[in-house]
C-alpha cells in the first residue's frame, strides 16, 4: 500500500474518519505498551484528547441515540474512575474493606484524620483514567462513520498489523537488544513488532486472520471477487500463523487456534455450501478437500521447520523447555483472596501493582514483580469491585444479544453482516486474551478493540445479492 494509494482511499471521506485513522496511526506507532512511564504517551495522550474534543464537537443527537448503550457505558466507566478519586471523610473511608493496614499506619504515624480517595493508589487510577481517553476518542469518532467508512477501517488495521508483523520478522533477524525494539522494557529476542509484549503482538496477529478473511471476500464495484486477493490473503494468513509460533507467546497459540475456529462463523453459509456441496461443481468437490489437506500439511511443515530451527519459542514454552518463570498461576490464589477482601467497592482501578505488594506472601517474592494479575477479568473484580462487574455484566449481555441477532436467518442477506461478525470475532479474541494477560491496557489494542466494537454494531440494512456468502 503506497502513500498514493492511501491518499486515494482517504479522498472523499469525512473528518471523523480521517481523525480516527490518525488516532490509529498514533496509537500503533506510539502506544504499544501498557506501562505508565512510556515516554511516547506524552505525545499520544494529548493528541488523543484533542481528537476526542474534535469528535465531541461534531457528534449530533441522532448519532448519540443510535449508539446510546455503548456511549452510556463508556461515560459510566469514566465516572467510576472519577468517583474513585474523590476524597472521602475519614470515618467513611476507614469503614471500607481492605483499608485496615493504611488506617493503622495513619494512627501509628500520628497523621490524624486524613481525607483519602477510595483508590489506594490514586495516581495509578488517574493514569488509568487518562489512558481510557485514548479508546474513548476512537469510539466518539467511530460512531460518526457511515457504512462505507466503517468498512474502510479494514485498510489501516491491515496496514499497521502488517507493519508490526514485518517489524517482528526484522527483530528476529537482528540482535536481541537492537534498535528495532521500540520499548526499553520488552521481550528482547522475541518478535514483538510494534509492541513491548509478545502476547500483545500475538493477539494482533491472530485477530488479523478474520480481518484478512473479510478483506479477501470483498466484492469489487462490479460484484466480482479478486482471486489474486484471495491468494494473497491465504499466503498472508499462513505467514501470520508461522509468526505467531515464533513470537514465543503460548497464549498466541491458543488465540491463533481460536481465530481459525471463528472463521467459519463469519461466513457460515459459504462453509455450509463447501461441506454439504449443494452448489459445488464436480471439480470443486474434488479439489476443496485436497486444498484443505494441503493447507493443513503446509502449515504443519512450516511449524515443524520453525521448531527444528529453534524459532518455535511458543511451542517450547508450552512444553516447558524454554527458559522463563511464569507467575500467572502462582499469584492467582492470592489475587482471589484479595478480591474477597476488597469487595464491594474494590481497591481502585489501576492500583493492582501496589495493592498486591501489601498482600504478597513471602513464597512469591522473586526478582520479577507482578505488575498485573495477568487476568484482566479477575483484576477488574479486584480494582473495580461490584460497580465494575455490573458494567461488565451489562456489556456481556449486550454482546450476547447482538451476537444472536447477527445469526438470525432474516439478516442472511445483509451487506454488512460479515463485517459485523468480524467485529464480534475481534471482541471475542480480546476477551479470551484477557484471561491470561492485559491486552486492553495497551493503547493500540484498546483502539483496535473499539474498531471491532464499531464493526459489530454497524447497521444491517442494505441487502446484497442472494449468492453472496454470509
Amino acid at each position: 500500500m503506497t502513500p498514493k494509494f492511501l491518499l486515494a482511499r482517504l479522498r472523499g471521506t469525512s473528518g471523523p474518519f480521517r481523525g480516527l485513522c490518525l488516532l490509529l496511526a498514533l496509537a500503533f506507532l506510539l502506544g504499544g505498551g501498557a506501562r505508565a512511564d512510556i515516554q511516547s504517551l506524552v505525545v499520544l495522550r494529548p493528541c488523543a484528547i484533542l481528537l476526542l474534543f474534535y469528535g465531541l464537537a461534531r457528534l449530533d443527537r441522532s448519532q448519540i441515540a443510535a449508539n446510546r448503550f455503548v456511549l452510556a457505558t463508556t461515560v459510566l466507566v469514566l465516572l467510576l474512575m472519577g468517583l474513585q478519586l474523590v476524597p472521602l471523610p475519614p470515618s467513611l473511608w476507614g469503614a471500607l474493606p481492605g483499608r485496615d493496614l493504611v488506617r493503622d499506619i495513619d494512627q501509628v504515624a500520628g497523621l490524624g484524620a486524613v481525607w483519602r480517595p477510595l483508590s489506594l493508589a490514586p495516581d495509578a487510577t488517574l493514569n488509568a483514567l487518562l489512558a481510557a481517553l485514548v479508546p474513548c476518542a476512537a469510539l466518539v469518532l467511530g460512531v460518526q462513520l457511515g457504512a462505507r467508512e466503517r468498512h474502510m477501517l479494514i485498510w489501516p488495521v491491515l496496514l499497521f498489523g502488517g507493519l508490526s508483523a514485518v517489524l517482528g520478522i526484522a527483530q528476529l533477524s537482528g540482535p536481541s537488544e537492537g534498535a528495532l525494539y521500540l520499548y526499553k522494557v520488552t521481550n528482547n529476542g522475541a518478535a514483538v513488532g510494534l509492541f513491548a509484549n509478545r502476547n500483545h503482538q500475538a493477539l494482533l496477529l491472530a485477530a488479523l486472520l478474520p480481518v484478512l478473511a473479510v478483506w479477501a471476500m470483498d466484492r469489487a464495484s462490479d460484484g466480482s471477487r479478486s482471486s489474486f486477493r484471495g491468494l494473497l490473503a491465504v499466503l498472508a494468513g499462513a505467514s501470520l500463523l508461522l509468526l505467531i509460533l515464533v513470537t514465543g507467546s503460548r497464549a498466541g497459540l491458543l488465540l491463533g487456534a481460536c481465530a481459525l475456529l471463528l472463521l467459519p462463523l463469519i461466513f457460515p453459509r459459504l462453509v455450509a455450501r463447501l461441506v454439504v456441496r449443494e452448489r459445488a461443481s464436480a471439480r470443486a468437490r474434488r479439489w476443496v478437500p485436497l486444498a484443505l489437506a494441503g493447507a493443513v500439511a503446509g502449515m504443519a511443515l512450516l511449524a515443524a521447520l520453525a521448531i527444528w530451527r529453534g524459532r518455535g519459542l511458543a511451542w517450547e514454552r508450552l512444553l516447558g523447555t524454554a527458559a522463563g518463570d511464569d507467575i500467572r498461576f502462582a499469584i492467582a490464589p492470592t489475587v482471589l483472596g484479595m478480591v474477597r477482601s476488597y469487595l464491594p467497592f474494590g481497591s481502585g482501578l489501576g492500583s493492582f501493582e501496589r495493592v498486591f505488594q501489601m498482600h504478597e506472601p513471602d513464597a512469591l517474592l522473586r526478582p520479577n514483580y507482578a505488575n498485573h494479575a495477568h487476568n484482566d477479568w479477575l483484576e477488574l473484580a479486584l480494582t473495580g469491585g461490584i460497580p465494575a462487574l455490573l458494567l461488565l455484566a451489562a456489556a456481556l449481555v449486550a454482546y450476547v444479544s447482538r451476537g444472536r441477532a447477527l445469526f438470525a436467518p432474516a439478516l442472511a442477506g445483509c451487506a454488512e453482516l460479515p463485517l459485523a461478525r468480524l467485529g464480534m470475532a475481534v471482541v471475542a479474541l480480546a476477551a479470551i486474551a484477557s484471561l491470561g494477560d492485559y491486552p486492553l491496557r495497551v493503547p493500540s489494542l484498546a483502539c483496535f478493540f473499539m474498531v471491532g466494537a464499531l464493526w459489530m454494531s454497524c447497521p444491517l440494512g442494505k441487502n446484497r445479492p442472494s449468492d453472496q456468502p454470509s
